[in-house]
């Protein structure tokens, strides 16, 4: 039996994202990598549900929603 190959992820979609405050992002194919102060220094991995559940502390605690797209883009 043979594993299928992993999706193809864009390859913007893996570059670190500088978001501000010297937080980074980046993404492995699976979690989101949070990074601090360098795009190098890497220290928290979010799975799919980790960052559903980051997202909707977001919305909480500045009383708003966030809706993302299957695309990528966002509100």
């Amino acid at each position: 039996m043979t594993t299928p190959a992993p999706t193809s992820i864009p390859a913007f979609d893996q570059q670190d994202a500088y978001l501000g405050d010297g937080v980074y992002a980046s993404f492995d194919g699976f979690q989101v990598w949070l990074a601090v102060n360098h795009h190098e220094n890497k220290q928290v991995a979010l799975e799919p549900q980790v960052l559903k559940a980051l997202l909707s502390y977001a919305e909480r605690v500045y009383g708003c929603s966030i809706t993302v797209a299957k695309d990528g883009s966002h509100d």
